[in-house]
């Protein structure tokens, strides 16, 4: 070669075709956009990408929240025929009825024998 001047100087900015992904000298990668949304949709498929509908944690933000409890307590409210099934249920003889029970008056007594329902000996 005897045209020196056109001899490479060894001076970075007299190379030719640098990669635009290092030609400003660092070795970063510049993504755009819709490339970092691509690579991070492969690698992610399932991420979920839209923060306005994530649960912020208050109580309030809850949905489907069973009725015996959210009044914010612990008990348990049932109904009228929720006790009877359960009273019932545990105590099937239980005699609900107290119009029909004993009190305590010998008028009141059925079947007495005759030879005492007179009240003698």
């Amino acid at each position: 070669d005897t045209d020196a001047t056109d001899d490479f100087d060894g001076e970075w900015t007299s190379l030719n075709n640098i990669p635009a992904d290092i030609a400003d000298g660092d070795q970063d990668t510049q993504l755009t956009d819709a490339q970092v949304a691509t690579a991070v949709n492969a690698e992610f498929p399932n991420l979920d990408t839209d923060a306005t509908d994530d649960f912020d944690g208050e109580w309030t933000s809850l949905n489907n929240i069973p009725a015996d409890i959210a009044d914010g307590d612990q008990d348990t409210q049932l109904t009228d025929a929720q006790v009877a099934t359960a009273v019932n249920a545990e105590f099937p003889n239980l005699d609900t009825d107290a119009t029909d029970d004993f009190d305590g008056e010998w008028t009141s007594l059925n079947n007495i024998p005759a030879d005492i329902a007179d009240g003698d000996q």
